[in-house]
Formats: C-alpha cells, structure tokens, sequence
C-alpha cells in the first residue's frame, strides 16, 4: 500500500483542507497516511517554515495551494511508478521496500518504552 505523507501545523485552514482532500481520495485510491506536525520537531520547523501544507508520495511532493484533482493525480502517479517497479523487479526498489518494513534498534528501543 502506498504511503502519504502530510506535513500540517496546528491551527491551519489549508491543512485541514489538505486532510479532507486525503480523506476523500482513499475511497478511490486506498492509501496510508502519516501525518506529522512540523511544530513538534526543531528539523521538520526549521525544514517547512511557513510552506505548509506539504504532501509527499514517494518520489513526489506537493506544497499549498493544490486541488484535489492535483493530489489525486500525484498519487495514482506514484501508485503507477510503484506497480512498474514491482513488475520489472526492480532490486534497488525491493532493497529500498524491504528498508522502509525494517524496524532499526532505535525503532525497538522507543516501542518497548
């Protein structure tokens, strides 16, 4: 299943926007999302600034303001892009796959806390 993310801030019109637009499209294109709010981490603050909403599908990324009919096109996109890479057999792709399954020892350590 393809992943989103969605980077938000508290209190943000277009964010919530953003979130519905996701939330219609997953009927049509099922899809996991993640969102992270850019306020909680000096990087990601740093990183966006005032650029947010910001979405990314795989190699894709789209910052405000986008339609839906952007959103639901980037995704089928990358959905597309990810089907081709299964379908070649792609092994850099497998190994990148296989990294993103993989829980590292930071990943263990904050779990069991």
């Amino acid at each position: 299943m393809l992943t989103v993310t969605l980077y938000i801030r508290g209190n943000c019109p277009e964010c919530d926007q953003a979130r519905l637009y996701l939330d219609e499209i997953q009927a049509v294109i099922p899809h996991q999302l993640v969102v992270l709010d850019v306020d909680t981490d000096p990087a990601l603050r740093e990183s966006f600034q005032a650029k947010v909403p910001v979405i990314k599908i795989g190699p894709y990324q789209l910052s405000w303001p986008f339609t839906k009919q952007d959103l639901q096109i980037s995704i089928g996109a990358a959905q597309d892009r990810a089907a081709s890479y299964e379908q070649l057999g792609d092994e850099n792709y497998q190994k990148r796959l296989a990294r993103g399954h993989k829980l590292s020892d930071a990943d263990r350590l904050t779990t069991w806390f």
